[in-house]
């Protein structure tokens, strides 16, 4: 074996030494070759390092590679989560997903609204009057029942109307988000829902609360008031009821529990259960105690219910089942959380993963260049290292071992010529130099010495050098001038270096990733309102409504007798106002704002600027259509603040027959509350009463201050200018302060305060501002900054390319370059000589097998389309819809841009019947002053077509603000989608819209309704009622107490209705003929005996209360 190994290892050593990579024909001489051999040895060593060199660096550097998977199923996407969470992007293909796709709920309500106590047949069964109760007990414990079933169902409606509103809306996305992203985002949905319905709810509820007590409206179970008749005088006594020593006309929370009384005993208390100056108010105080407990109600049943008729078992609350309340819990508490036990919500990921639908999944790996790319790499700078070496190493190699002979030469030879010519030497080193240049050739070939083949390889060297030469130029100036893109990460930046260092240089490509993308808008905006100082004064202080004297000798429009109504309703503003911003800011402050970068300031100032001028603009909007809707309900229902009647003998029944009229002075022109619900006169301070009532002298006019038809309506149309002006109230103190139980020195408001409303601005224009002076909202960056926390950012900026780029870069061009001249230009130079070698050309033929390679490539192929028409982007879309890109320059669009709205409405409300005169005409008819049978359409008719009206306004005014809403919101879009895409993103948002603004008003007006009746306010029309004195005329006391009782209808069918148990009775409207005379005068008012039916009118309906016979009736 070591004899065949050493005769290898000998050829191998002698291969070694003989090696030329530099073979030259004209140069075999020993110090040639030895320069040859050299420079093979060191081309070998040097270039073997280049590309161990080029090998290592290739394989350590790491690259980005975009992996994608086509439509990922769900398993699919959660496991790339959870390996590439970082760069996994998933576009949907519906990027619009509507809530009820991923997001539903059903609700538990609390078990008192499926108990027995809601039951329809206990309801009914505790309706059953009993002699042990007085008139002011009677149907009050049924009534409690019956208001609580209203609440219950009112809850549900509200998550019925709601919950359509909830799955209409769309949830817009383009990629599919993270699931803990989307659960985030998700329960912010949830829970600005839940905070919007119940503050929505809370705030209607405290409106219609409040307006009902300053408007001191009677109730028919007098538990407010309590009304005597007076016969001699035909007058109408009213007196406040008072509750533990709270006097319902000074508040309308006074309330004590229950005490069931027989032969003037308690034989029972009802703890827990309240009553009070109203049904809702007693029972928002009450608690659910006693209904707990079996033995008090086997004993309720026992004193107040013991009738044979029915025979009922009502089974107490159940202790043990899980609750979110405890027993002594409020009912009010309860209701706040709309009777709710839980919401029961579900958020199913995979069901938005669905409806999303994505098209593809695409993630990014880092990894190390794979072997293919390194050998491609190594190969393509295998050319120009080889190229530059070949060319440098026999330079220099032979630059170095010829200098010392050259010098030698050099030197013999001046030593032999003439002394100290030193042109000489210089001209031989150019001769040689020159000769070297002139000789120079890289296309050498063996086969190829004569005279005219070294002329070309001369010609084609030198060309050669220009071309690389002029190669090499443009490969520098092109290198020196490209400028190369640079990623820079900054870990945890703060607010100060987000705004002061990295925004004002690299905003356009600043990208800071909140880890929290969903803010809620309470992090960053706050509120601090101030209201108008009457809110803080005295005017509104218990001191100034315990002022007023009680004096029954003083007539019933003095000021004196009216001024604690008036200043408790303008308190009741007060708090409704500031009610009403807390209730909103909830809902305010639990929107959120969602973004997944950090915004500049000026931006995110901008945003918020818009957020809070929607908020204040819909909250005040908001709360003047409530207020207009609850007024108009108020007049529709002919609701009685203040009642006018005559007595009918024979029946012992006083009939209403207006509330309130005044006479305009100027004009003698008479203003009829039953038609214009704004009929005010002067307030003012009288000489006290005396029999000749018409004389009474007035000894003081309020400047400014009215009294009318209803006290919140006059109180609008009021201003505050006497209570701003010492000598104004001194006036009143002239009058008031002698006559009071509680003098009171009431310190007048300051005019020199800074104030946007003027001391003759009317209350209502306060009023509908919220009684707000400055809103004084603040808005904070640093601590939305805070909120979005952004981990990190990152920026890129372009920067001139460094040498070792231009180097590495210029390197791997110079390899193709050479082997592009060294084929291209032997064959040109021979060609312009007309001398053509077949066997060459054919040689220059090898690069055609990679131009078929490369042409077989497809290329992706970037195309910018500057500032697009749309008939531009169609056509673009038709042809490349699936790449096709146009980022907007507006991301945020108004929704009146591109979306507008004319709505047409009922005929009826551009008919007569709608109009003033129509409404005149049959309101101010003498004729009608005659009191005939209650189903009479002339009784209510000019009430029922003002309702009518008001209606037409109220949807009018309801649709116009909605649209407000609507046009001012954004519609967010980071690239110009399909008109398709569009049509269908807008078709389902106007939907909801159109549906939100239905519910709204539906759900308003069911409320004003439900609390309507709960309340069992009163008619002064008494269509709910009958008020029934004690005693004929001729026989009664000096006070004779009034009865409530049931207005019945339909009693000509086997189908009566009660309005105590069913408040929603109504019958066919009809009209009688009129026994009497025709008075011109309208003090005097006639009852019509013997009437007789003249007809019925077809679909037009009279009941309990105007507004549900109207809504029952049809055109």
């Amino acid at each position: 074996m070591p004899s065949l190994i050493r005769p290898s290892w000998f050829r191998i050593k002698d291969i070694s030494h003989t090696l030329n990579f530099f073979k030259d024909s004209e140069k075999k001489t020993p110090h040639d070759l030895r320069n040859q051999y050299i420079s093979t040895r060191l081309f070998i060593v040097l270039f073997i390092t280049s590309i161990l060199i080029l090998i290592l660096y290739a394989s350590l550097e790491q690259e980005v590679l975009t992996k994608r998977v086509q439509q990922p199923s769900f398993t699919d996407y959660t496991e790339l989560n959870q390996y590439y969470k970082q760069t996994l992007v998933c576009p949907c293909s519906t990027i619009s997903v509507l809530y009820e796709k991923f997001i539903s709920f059903q609700p538990t309500y609390h078990q008192i609204c499926h108990s027995d106590f809601v039951n329809e047949q206990w309801i009914k069964y505790s309706y059953l009057r009993q002699e042990t109760r007085g008139p002011f007990f009677d149907l009050l414990i049924a009534q409690l029942f019956q208001t609580l079933s209203t609440f219950c169902l009112l809850s549900k409606q509200i998550i019925t109307d709601e919950r359509l509103s909830f799955n209409s809306i769309t949830f817009i996305t383009g990629t599919l988000i993270p699931e803990q992203t989307f659960s985030q985002q998700a329960l912010g949905f949830i829970s600005t829902f839940q905070e919007k319905i119940k503050s929505s709810f809370s705030a209607s509820l405290a409106l219609i609360r409040g307006t009902t007590q300053g408007n001191a409206l009677f109730t028919i179970l007098q538990t407010n008031y309590f009304l005597s008749f007076v016969p001699d005088s035909d007058s109408l006594v009213i007196a406040s009821r008072s509750y533990e020593n709270c006097s319902c006309r000074l508040s309308s929370l006074c309330s004590t529990e229950i005490d069931i009384w027989y032969n003037n005993t308690i034989v029972l208390n009802i703890p827990g259960l309240r009553m009070g100056c109203s049904i809702i108010e007693a029972l928002l105080q009450s608690n659910l105690i006693f209904f707990y407990n079996q033995s008090l109600l086997n004993q309720l049943q026992t004193y107040l219910f013991h009738n044979d008729q029915f025979n009922i078992s009502v089974t107490a609350l159940d202790p043990s089942l899980p609750t979110n309340y405890t027993p002594a819990t409020t009912i009010g508490d309860i209701l706040k959380m709309l009777m709710i036990e839980d919401w029961n919500f579900h958020i199913s990921y995979e069901s938005y993963f669905s409806t999303c639908q994505p098209i593809s999944c695409a993630y990014n790996i880092i990894a190390h260049n794979n072997f293919i790319y390194i050998i491609t790499t190594a190969f393509g700078l295998i050319g120009g290292i080889a190229t530059a070496l070949m060319f440098l190493i026999p330079l220099i190699v032979g630059f170095i071992r010829r200098r010392n002979k050259i010098s030698a030469v050099i030197d013999d030879e001046i030593n032999t010529g003439p002394p100290n010519l030193f042109q000489d030497r210089i001209r031989l080193l150019w001769s040689r130099i020159n000769d070297k240049i002139r000789t120079f050739n890289i296309f050498k070939n063996p086969e190829k010495k004569t005279t005219y083949d070294l002329t070309n390889q001369y010609y084609a060297t030198r060309l050669f050098i220009l071309c690389l030469t002029i190669s090499m130029v443009i490969l520098i100036s092109y290198t020196t001038l490209t400028t190369v893109t640079i990623t820079v990460k900054i870990e945890q930046p703060t607010s100060f270096v987000f705004l002061q260092q990295l925004y004002p240089k690299y905003n356009q490509t600043l990208n800071c990733p909140c880890t929290q993308i969903s803010i809620k808008y309470k992090e960053f905006i706050s509120f601090q309102p101030t209201f108008h100082q009457v809110c803080s004064s005295d005017f509104i202080s218990q001191s100034w409504f315990n002022y007023d004297p009680v004096d029954f000798s003083m007539v019933a429009l003095d000021f004196r007798v009216t001024m604690s109504s008036s200043f408790l309703a303008l308190l009741t503003f007060c708090k409704l106002s500031i009610e009403t911003i807390q209730n909103t800011l909830l809902v305010f402050n639990s929107s959120t704002f969602v973004t997944s970068n950090v915004i500049s300031e000026n931006l995110f100032q901008v945003r918020a600027v818009e957020f809070i001028s929607l908020f204040q603009e819909t909250t005040i909007k908001s709360f003047q259509n409530s207020l207009k809707m609850i007024s108009e309900t108020t007049q529709g229902n002919a609701l009685a603040a203040s009642i006018y009647i005559v007595l009918d003998n024979s029946s012992h029944q006083l009939l209403s027959v207006s509330p309130f009229f005044s006479i305009n002075n100027n004009t003698g022109e008479i203003c009829w509350c039953k038609v214009n619900k704004s009929c005010v006169i002067d307030s003012a301070i009288y000489s006290l009463w005396t029999p000749d009532y018409t004389d009474i002298p007035t000894l003081f006019n309020i400047p400014h201050f009215y009294i009318g038809c209803y006290i919140i309506e006059s109180l609008l149309l009021s201003t505050l200018e006497c209570f701003f002006n010492q000598s104004c109230l001194d006036s009143i103190n002239t009058y008031l302060y002698s006559m009071s139980l509680y003098p009171f020195n009431a310190t007048i408001m300051n005019s020199s305060l800074e104030s946007q409303y003027k001391i003759s601005t009317p209350i209502g224009e306060i009023v509908q501002q919220l009684m707000i002076e400055q809103w004084n909202d603040q808005i904070f960056y640093d601590q939305y900054y805070s909120a979005c926390q952004p981990i990190e950012c990152t920026y890129t900026y372009q920067k001139q390319a460094d040498l070792i780029y231009m180097i590495t870069t210029i390197i791997g061009l110079l390899g193709g370059v050479t082997t592009v001249l060294k084929l291209l230009i032997p064959s040109f130079v021979s060609f312009l000589s007309r001398e053509k070698d077949r066997k060459a050309a054919t040689d220059t033929t090898s690069p055609s097998p990679q131009i078929i390679y490369s042409s077989s490539q497809n290329l992706t192929q970037i195309v910018k389309v500057k500032q697009p028409t749309l008939s531009i982007y169609n056509e673009l879309y038709r042809k490349y819809s699936q790449t096709l890109q146009c980022p907007c320059s507006n991301n945020a669009v108004d929704y009146r841009k591109f979306v507008s709205f004319q709505p047409k409405y009922h005929q009826i409300c551009q008919s007569d019947f709608i109009t003033m005169q129509w409404i005149n005409n049959i309101g101010y008819n003498v004729s009608l002053a005659v009191i005939t049978n209650e189903d009479d359409f002339r009784q209510t008719a000019s009430v029922a077509f003002q309702l009518l009206s008001k209606l037409c306004e109220l949807t009018q005014e309801t649709v116009s603000y909605q649209l407000g809403i609507f046009n001012s919101t954004k519609f967010i879009s980071v690239n110009v989608i399909s008109n398709t895409s569009l049509e269908s993103q807008a078709e389902n948002t106007i939907n909801t819209f159109k549906q939100t603004t239905i519910n709204t008003f539906k759900r308003s007006l069911l409320l004003i309704k439900s609390t309507t009746q709960a309340n069992t306010l009163m008619s002064y029309l008494l269509t709910n009622t009958m008020l029934v004195a004690a005693h004929p005329a001729e026989y009664a006391s000096y006070m004779d107490y009034i009865y409530d009782y049931d207005r019945i209808y339909n009693t000509t069918t086997n189908e009566s209705c009660s309005c105590i148990e069913a408040p929603i009775c109504f019958q066919q409207a009809a009209i009688y003929s009129i026994n009497s005379p025709y008075y011109d005068n309208p003090y005097y008012f006639y009852v019509s005996s013997n009437t007789a039916l003249i007809f019925r009118i077809p679909g037009i309906y009279v009941g309990c209360y105007i507004v549900d016979a109207v809504l029952h009736s049809d055109l």
